[in-house]
């Protein structure tokens, strides 16, 4: 991000702009990724993010080694025990219902509780099985996942960011680079206005249409950059998606997922025959599942020739035939068919009463 103090102030307006959208509406951006160390531009973006959220919509912060049940919620025995009743007690995602969860350190994140904030990002609910309860609480939330990784190999879950919107980089902001006005927009009235914002079908068409161009497969970035789109036209006070609030949603969604958007071809089928190229790579090989078929259908008809096999040359007893008396007359099918079956020896249906005494020395001799 090294440029420039004019390219850096485009990138700490591109960072308000994006904590104002999330402020607009937490729950359809789903969060932003803030890449930045402990330094003066992160505390400010924090604080300006605090002041566009309002009292309205609390910021919870997450421990990095909270535990499930204070996460999900559970059984409140000091209740339980006084009422005589299961009483649950709600967890953090419950309580944030309707605001935000601040995630510190979330390259360090355990798995397990990212597993758990994915799911209730997608569910809009947190669903948990405590001391035979189950649990269904509403936790609809935005999240704000602080990456402070030093390291390239290191990040927050990828399940995490595929779901977050803004992905905003601080790590080459300065002091002297947050200086200048800040939004004046209101707000509240966009919040109002949102529901009646709508976008033609020549923008989604175009979001998806650059998703594919730059080999992004996932369906979540072109409905995050619509929304985002949808919300930007809010600010203004808009009922329409124009270009340039679709132009401001790729910028701050699809953009940082490719590091830097590819130019536009001049002939609308180069666009067509680009996206198709990307789209053909991500699609499996015909004949790789040609193979699979047959390799399956060939695995099938050779269980079931094993099955037939078995039911023809099956044993067949009579009633009231004992066990031993099956094993003591094995060798007489051995010397009828000539050679062993499935089990070694092939068995016959002829069987000797139980009362008589067989000498199977003598049998196996005469053999």
């Amino acid at each position: 991000m090294g440029g420039s103090a004019g390219s850096e102030n485009l990138w700490w307006k591109d960072a308000l702009r994006a904590a104002a959208l999330f402020a607009v509406d937490p729950a359809g951006i789903a969060g932003i990724a803030v890449r930045a160390m402990p330094r003066p531009a992160r505390e400010r973006w924090l604080t300006l993010l605090r002041e566009f959220l309002g009292p309205e919509l609390p910021l919870r912060a997450v421990p990095l080694t909270v535990s499930d049940d204070r996460l999900l919620g559970g059984l409140d025995i000091p209740a339980t025990l006084q009422a005589g009743r299961p009483v649950a007690i709600r967890g953090i995602l419950a309580e944030a219902d309707r605001g935000v969860v601040l995630l510190r350190m979330a390259e360090r994140i355990a798995l397990s509780t990212a597993a758990h904030i994915v799911a209730a990002l997608d569910l809009g609910e947190v669903v948990a099985e405590r001391d035979g309860m189950t649990l269904r609480q509403p936790a609809r939330f935005g999240i704000v996942a602080l990456d402070e990784s030093i390291a390239t190999d290191e990040s927050p879950p990828t399940a995490l960011l595929d779901r977050l919107a803004f992905h905003i980089d601080l790590s080459e902001i300065r002091l002297r680079d947050i200086v200048g006005p800040v939004f004046s927009h209101d707000l509240s009235a966009a919040r109002e206005l949102l529901p009646c914002v709508a976008a033609s079908e020549e923008v989604i068409r175009a979001f998806c249409a650059t998703a594919m161009a730059v080999g992004i497969s996932s369906l979540r970035v072109p409905m995050l950059s619509l929304r985002a789109a949808r919300i930007s036209a809010a600010l203004d006070g808009r009922r329409f998606v124009s270009e340039l609030d679709a132009a401001l949603a790729a910028r701050l969604v699809i953009a940082p997922r490719v590091g830097v958007l590819s130019e536009p071809a001049e002939n609308p089928a180069e666009d067509r025959r680009a996206a198709m190229t990307v789209a053909r790579k991500n699609l499996p090989n015909p004949q790789a599942l040609k193979l699979r078929k047959m390799r399956i259908g060939s695995c099938l008809n050779r269980k079931q020739s094993r099955k037939s096999s078995w039911r023809r040359h099956a044993p067949r007893y009579r009633p009231g035939c004992s066990r031993s008396s099956r094993r003591r007359t094995v060798a007489r099918q051995h010397a009828g068919r000539g050679g062993p079956g499935r089990f070694g020896l092939h068995c016959i249906a002829v069987a000797p009463p139980v009362s008589a005494k067989v000498d199977w020395a003598a049998e196996r001799a005469s053999i």
